[in-house]
Order: structure tokens, then sequence, then C-alpha cells
């Protein structure tokens, strides 16, 4: 029996990002360390399986979404040809492998970090802005720094052309190759 979070059960597991010729095998329903995520995890641990790393014995936390829980952008920036055909299939694919790596049974200190961190439950944790408009604020605070150093070097230039025009431009100049008579 497969978890219920994978909607179909019968593609073989999802790929290995960066390596197109190995796939993780999903752990079963009764696995108790998938057990225990879908019960302890806020929402169930949407986005979070337990599968095994090849033939290795290790389970691995993987976060992986089906194409229509991942973004366009993201999917034409960050995965290979490989993985985009999969995501074209419909198929799981895995944008976090590394999450946690473990033999026998899952660490409960790993299981409170992940709900201590996860976002979506915690509303403190959440993002309350964009990258876009982060990037703005950026743009912005550089655009006004800019905008005082000009402002400062506007004031010394323009102070600088009154000194030198009051203290040299505006007095008499005599020549001193005045012609003067001859003796």
């Amino acid at each position: 029996m497969h978890d219920r979070h994978v909607r179909y059960p019968n593609d073989p597991g999802p790929m290995w990002p960066g390596m197109p010729h190995v796939r993780f095998t999903l752990a079963e329903r009764g696995d108790p360390d998938l057990v225990r995520i879908r019960q302890e995890i806020q929402e169930e641990g949407k986005g979070l399986f337990v599968a095994y790393a090849g033939d290795t014995g290790a389970k691995a936390l993987i976060e992986a979404y089906y194409p229509e829980d991942l973004r366009p952008a993201y999917i034409a920036t960050h995965l290979n040809d490989t993985m985009k055909y999969e995501v074209g299939m419909g198929r799981l694919t895995v944008i976090n492998a590394n999450l946690f790596n473990w033999i026998g049974e899952i660490d409960p200190r790993t299981l409170k970090e992940i709900q201590r961190n996860n976002r979506n439950a915690r509303r403190e944790l959440r993002r309350s802005h964009s990258q876009v408009d982060h990037n703005l604020d950026f743009a912005r605070d550089l655009a006004a720094k800019e905008k005082k150093a000009y402002d400062r070097f506007e004031d010394f230039y323009t102070n600088a052309m009154i000194d030198t025009h009051k203290f040299g431009m505006a007095k008499v100049h005599v020549s001193q190759h005045t012609p003067r008579g001859r003796r």
C-alpha cells in the first residue's frame, strides 16, 4: 500500500536531482517513519516523502512536488532537461534531496526541527515580502544613497565655484606683460 500523498503509485520513484540514472524508491504506507511524519508534522508533512536512497538501504527525507505545485519560473530556471521531462509527464519531482538521511528509525529531534521550521504552519516564519519586493527596496536604497552623494558633490562644487569667483575672478586683473615705456 502506498502513501496517500502519492497520486500515481504505479509510477517509478522520483529521480535523484542531478543523476538521471538514479531513482528514489518511495516508502510504503505502513513504514513507521512515514507514519510519524504524516502524524507529527503540520499539514501531514505536505511535500515531504520518505524514500530509500537507491540500493543503499538508507532512508532519506525528500521534498518533492507534482507539476501543478511548482511555479513555472522554478521549472524553467532550476530543473535540468531530464527533470523537465519528468515534470512534463506529470511525475513527482524532487526539489531537495538532502534534508535528512538515516538508517533505522528517524530521530525525534529531526521531527521537532521540521516542526519548528515549518513556514506554512507558523505565522511568524512566513515571508511577508517576495524577492521582487526586496530587490525594489534595495534599488530604492541604492538610489537614495547615490542621490545623497551627488547632492554633496553638487554643493561642494557650487561652493568651490563661488569661492573661486569671489577671490580670484572678481578682482581686477593687471597683466604683467603690460607694455611699458622704453628708456
